[in-house]
């Protein structure tokens, strides 16, 4: 009888379930990095976890902005009407269209940053984030 039965061997008592989580080692993605790295992987992974809801978010924002006919409510690029935020001819399409350009920008800087740390503590990461990052 193996420790998933619920007789025991003997017949008598019931044997102790034993949960199938408890015969599995817990899985440490961190553990075979060096110490030193730890604090640089979780903010790495915050700031990838920042970065998937901002392209959610950019994602949503450009089907607003296809929805709502807005895609050339901003006459010029990259301002908006001559100003970085055209505060006078602000309407929905104009706001949906220059808060999808302001998303995509932060998008665009938070994948560059993430990919330059990843380049530069390649050393201190596990082989296959840096070149994961600089895909992304």
């Amino acid at each position: 009888m193996g420790p998933f039965d619920l007789v025991a061997s003997d017949g008598l008592a019931p044997a102790p379930l034993v949960e199938p989580a408890a015969l599995v080692a817990p899985v440490d993605l961190v553990a075979p990095v060096a110490g030193a790295a730890s604090p640089l992987l979780a903010r790495l992974a915050l700031l990838t976890g920042h970065l998937v809801v901002a392209l959610l978010a950019l994602v949503a924002i450009g089907g607003a902005t296809r929805v709502m006919e807005a895609g050339l409510a901003c006459p010029d690029w990259p301002l908006c009407y001559g100003q970085l935020l055209p505060v006078n001819s602000m309407t929905m399409q104009v706001f949906l269209e220059w808060f999808h350009r302001l998303d995509a920008f932060c998008v665009a800087v938070a994948l560059l940053v993430l990919a330059a740390v990843a380049g530069l503590q390649r050393r201190r990461l596990p082989p296959w984030l840096a070149p994961l990052a600089w895909l992304a």
